[in-house]
């Protein structure tokens, strides 16, 4: 695993630091910072820019890396890059792939209530292009950055093929944590009264699916049905620990190895208190 955070020096980017330095500390993987300059295709380090200004760019770049880094554990050494890009999505895409990033941290956008994920332009485009996962930082997670991973929860609307990919994301976050695993399916009333028993189907089909998810220590996830009138209602009857993660997959139209994030996803993350992973339709995992 390869943690890249998109870092910027406004608080959606803090945020994102928080997350990525979080989730590197619990998955024990390398955490790479990354800050995207528009002004064309020169790609630079920070110790080998060219002109008086991008001396001056990338040293002031530099010491609010450093500020932000000083102020962690110091267990996650952190490395640290300026890149330049036509575009900020097309240089965090470009940096995923040049540092092998198997993870994509970005924060929210300067609207959305505090504690809660909100979509920035670049978080929006980000959702429906990226072809590893992308975690979602809450609004002020700079303020209560994660000492540990306590769970991670997988959201799966089935158990075929879709489901299993968020399933073995999760398994291998949780495994590489030691956090617990937990399974979440979402029901709403008008689908309860459609077909009668769904719900309990659905927990009974998402209880089977946990058995089936193999953990490092062997314990079998706790799955569970949210119920609610909508999905807001449904997502709001969820208990959430204070440390913990939800990760959800792609929508229906997704290209395999590309996420895009489906309507109801979209409901799900605007009402979600926890860090959010959205995981490509048809991501294999580190190995991919």
């Amino acid at each position: 695993m390869r943690v890249l955070a998109a870092f910027s020096y406004s608080l959606g980017g803090r945020d994102a630091f928080a997350l990525g330095y979080s989730l590197a500390k619990a998955l024990n993987c390398p955490l790479d910072l990354v800050t995207i300059v528009r002004g064309g295709e020169e790609s630079v380090a920070l110790t080998t820019t060219k002109t008086a200004f991008d001396r001056e760019v990338a040293a002031q770049i530099d010491r609010w890396m450093d500020e932000v880094i000083g102020e962690t554990d110091g267990s996650v050494v952190p490395t640290k890059n300026l890149r330049y890009a036509m575009s900020y999505p097309e240089g965090l895409l470009a940096a995923v792939e040049e540092f092998g990033s198997t993870l994509l941290v970005i924060g929210g956008g300067r609207h959305g209530a505090f504690g809660q994920v909100s979509l920035g332009a670049v978080g929006n485009t980000m959702l429906h292009s990226s072809p590893v996962p992308v975690a979602l930082a809450p609004r002020g997670f700079r303020n209560h950055p994660y000492t540990k991973l306590g769970r991670v929860s997988a959201i799966v609307g089935d158990t075929g093929e879709r489901g299993q990919v968020v399933l073995k994301a999760a398994a291998e976050y949780a495994n590489a944590s030691s956090a617990g695993l937990r399974l979440v399916s979402i029901s709403t009333a008008s689908r309860v009264r459609r077909t009668g028993e769904e719900a309990e189907q659905r927990g009974e089909r998402i209880a089977e699916a946990a058995k089936s998810v193999s953990l490092n220590s062997g314990a079998i996830p706790l799955s569970e049905v949210a119920q609610g009138d909508n999905i807001e209602e449904a997502v709001a009857t969820i208990k959430w620990k204070k440390q913990e993660i939800a990760l959800m997959g792609s929508g229906r139209l997704a290209q395999k190895g590309r996420l895009f994030l489906g309507s109801t996803a979209n409901r799900i993350l605007r009402v979600l208190p926890v860090p959010l992973v959205v995981v490509p339709a048809g991501w294999e995992g580190e190995a991919s």
